[in-house]
């Protein structure tokens, strides 16, 4: 610990400024070496509003940067100069797919910049060990790896922060503490959130959102899942396949756009992988009849559908549900089979069908689904939906 006692003398000085004499401990001399000094500088004061010289005489050397890229006007920055700052801050060989520059006055004064990478794997030499972002306090770095100022589900968000309300004189441990931290996090949120909406919606590129959902897709169905306050922001980034768009990605607006006149539900499928999904017999009405089917394969898919369960005033509906309302058949279209089963045969159908079953099933029923398949497989009535059996089998693994 340093003392608590100072004393000020008289000095002649030739040169304006105040000297500073720290006397190191003897388990501290590390902090005397050039390179030490240098390293702690570049750290957490490289970007102060005064230069930083190490060194004594002629061999003394600028050890900091001084201009901070977030302080500067946007309009005053070229595009090379935010791409070179990404790979100084990442040490990432590939440009980001996209970057906001963040400046505000109010609610709080706020300076930042926001990346996101083109991919969800890091370099060999990236400089990133941890998520979070670099939180500075007026030019002096706070954190290196700070985690509060986004959700979980955007912690793949590199960048900056920098702001003038954020007090020096508080310990970093007592900085998430500060109310002004809210706020921040309620803004950066925002404007990741468009930044990534901008980029969906680019007519003229659409193979970065592509990329970016191949690589990031998973968090932002994350998002839905977890994050309830945050759900109705995250629904427009969502993309998916479906039965008669299954080799391009489709927005539910997309979905609800192309819903036949009348329907109303939307309608998808719980499954690990479209091939095998779409010869699935919990399908056959749907394909017969015309009408759409999501097809959903990820992990995370049966958790985010916890959280997804209406869409602009329609109500999304598993299509291997055994209570499922069928909708309405295309008239022009009838079975192949014109002419069906007497009732009694087929009764007497069933009922050999559950006695050679026997107890592997709980029922068998009829059903007008099926067309091209002889029968499938439901849930027994009052169990859990397919998506939370999913989810149990996924926790106890």
């Amino acid at each position: 610990m340093g003392g608590d006692t100072f004393t000020v003398t008289p000095a002649e000085k030739a040169e304006r400024g105040t000297t500073i004499i720290i006397k190191l401990k003897e388990d501290a001399v590390e902090y005397a070496d050039e390179w030490k000094l240098r390293q702690i500088v570049r750290k957490h004061s490289d970007f102060v509003a005064f230069p930083v010289y190490v060194g004594e005489g002629e061999d003394k050397q600028q050890a900091n940067h001084v201009t901070a890229l977030w302080r500067q006007s946007p309009r005053e920055i070229k595009d090379e100069e935010y791409d070179e700052f990404y790979k100084q801050l990442t040490l990432e060989m590939e440009k980001p797919l996209t970057r906001t520059h963040v400046v505000t006055d109010a609610p709080v004064q706020l300076y930042g910049l926001l990346y996101i990478p083109s991919s969800g794997e890091r370099g060999m030499l990236s400089l990133r060990r941890e998520d979070g972002l670099k939180l500075y306090a007026r030019k002096v770095l706070i954190q290196e790896y700070y985690k509060e100022l986004l959700p979980e589900y955007y912690r793949f968000v590199h960048g900056v922060v920098d702001s003038e309300d954020i007090p020096l004189n508080v310990s970093r441990e007592l900085v998430q503490n500060n109310p002004v931290m809210a706020r921040l996090k309620k803004i950066l949120t925002g404007r990741v959130t468009s930044m990534i909406k901008s980029l969906a919606e680019d007519e003229e590129n659409p193979e970065k959102y592509e990329q970016f959902w191949k690589a990031f897709g998973d968090h932002v169905k994350q998002g839905i899942a977890i994050e309830q306050t945050d759900r109705e922001t995250l629904y427009p980034l969502l993309r998916l396949r479906t039965t008669t768009h299954p080799d391009t990605l489709s927005s539910l607006n997309d979905y609800v756009g192309r819903m036949k006149p009348g329907q109303k539900k939307i309608y998808y499928l719980l499954g690990d992988d479209p091939r095998s999904m779409s010869r699935s017999p919990h399908l056959d009405y749907f394909r017969e009849n015309g009408y759409e089917v999501i097809l959903f394969t990820d992990i995370v898919d049966s958790f985010m559908l916890l959280g997804l369960q209406k869409y602009e005033g329609f109500d999304l509906q598993n299509a291997a549900a055994a209570d499922l309302e069928l909708p309405d058949a295309d008239k022009d279209k009838t079975p192949q089979d014109s002419q069906p089963m007497p009732d009694t045969d087929f009764t007497a159908l069933v009922e050999r069908f559950k006695t050679q079953l026997g107890d592997r099933v709980s029922d068998v029923r009829a059903t007008e689904r099926l067309r091209g398949s002889i029968a499938r497989l439901v849930d027994p009535d009052g169990t859990m939906g397919q998506e939370m059996q999913r989810v149990y089998k996924i926790l106890e693994k």
